[in-house]
């Protein structure tokens, strides 16, 4: 009767345990890793630093949330391994590089990915970039860029620092030139204050954030931004897919534009559980709408511009399914 009671008792404590993790959240007690594109010290992982410590907050089981930084490829590289070696249990994320799809679709050889194949928890902030020029510059608008030359740098032919003005240049009629091979931006940025270039393209997030003393000093002046939509503190500053005369012109556009949907976003690989997924996709929203991670990422000067995952999801399937002609003409076009 003793042993029988004692076993008794130890199912019972067998089957509390059991109940009691069953009833745990997945995330209890994990180490999430975001996956970003681009060395420490960049926006990629400024945005992920500032809005892990509030999604952990919102996360059920509250995992910890730690970066891993695999530059490489233009973000190529952290795709791929996204793709086909992160494993699919929810514990591993990416900040996908936001020229993700125009990759997928100009540079097919070294892509190992399918965007639409991910799951997109949402776009933290849908940047806009710019194409802008020093204050020195004759060049003032687009129209000003088909009278006159305006000498822009870019770290190589496979940026949209240079698809967008090559295509420009193509299909506007703008005179801008091209100098290729610098290895960031901070680089392009210091041959501009020298004079060595005019202007370059960049993030309107990365302006803010790496020279606001530019800002304020009025040294820079954009010419057109290219993005899912207009930034808003960027008005009268002309969209570039506004600028199609053709519906063609317009896909050329909008294709080079998703960057802008992609932005500073999170994106699990396919075959995560649904479940799982909603659970990212409802912090992510939970995040985005507390005021104490508002206020740290304006402190921070971070932009918050959500696109929620389905949208995302939508705008990219529209991107590729870009009819092939106009893809072949738009590589064309670029060179790429």
């Amino acid at each position: 009767m003793r042993l029988a009671a004692v076993v008794a008792a130890a199912a019972l404590a067998i089957a509390a345990t059991t109940g009691a993790r069953a009833s745990e959240p997945f995330y209890a007690g994990k180490t999430v890793r975001v996956v970003i594109p681009a060395d420490a010290g960049g926006v990629y992982g400024l945005y992920a630093q500032v809005v892990g410590p509030h999604l952990r907050r919102h996360m059920p089981g509250h995992p910890d949330i730690v970066p891993q930084y695999m530059p490489g490829g233009g973000g190529i590289t952290a795709a791929n391994h996204l793709a086909n070696v992160a494993p699919t249990d929810g514990t591993v994320l990416a900040m996908p590089h936001d020229s993700l799809v125009l990759y997928q679709m100009l540079r097919p050889d070294n892509v190992k990915y399918d965007a639409r194949r991910f799951n997109w928890i949402g776009t933290i902030g849908g940047l806009a970039s710019t194409i802008s020029v020093w204050h020195t510059s004759s060049v003032k608008s687009v129209e000003d860029a088909t009278k006159a030359r305006a000498i822009l740098g870019a770290t190589g032919r496979g940026s949209y620092m240079y698809m967008v003005p090559r295509l420009m240049n193509v299909l506007l009629g703008t005179q801008f030139e091209m100098v290729t091979g610098y290895k960031g931006v901070a680089e392009i940025d210091i041959a501009m204050e020298r004079g060595e270039v005019q202007g370059r393209g960049g993030s309107w997030l990365s302006w803010k954030s790496t020279r606001p003393d530019w800002m304020q000093g009025n040294k820079v002046v954009h010419l057109v931004q290219i993005g899912h939509r207009k930034a808003a503190d960027l008005p009268d500053v002309p969209l570039l897919v506004d600028l199609g005369r053709t519906e063609e012109e317009r896909q050329m556009y909008r294709f080079v534009s998703s960057i802008g949907v992609i932005g500073r976003g999170l994106v699990l690989p396919a075959g995560v559980p649904a479940e799982r997924v909603a659970l990212w996709r409802d912090a992510l929203t939970r995040t985005i709408a507390d005021p104490v991670f508002l206020a740290d990422a304006k402190a921070r000067l971070i932009d918050v511009e959500p696109i929620l995952g389905a949208e995302v999801e939508w705008a990219i399937a529209e991107v590729l399914a870009t009819p092939q002609p106009v893809v072949e003409r738009l590589r064309s076009l670029i060179g790429s």
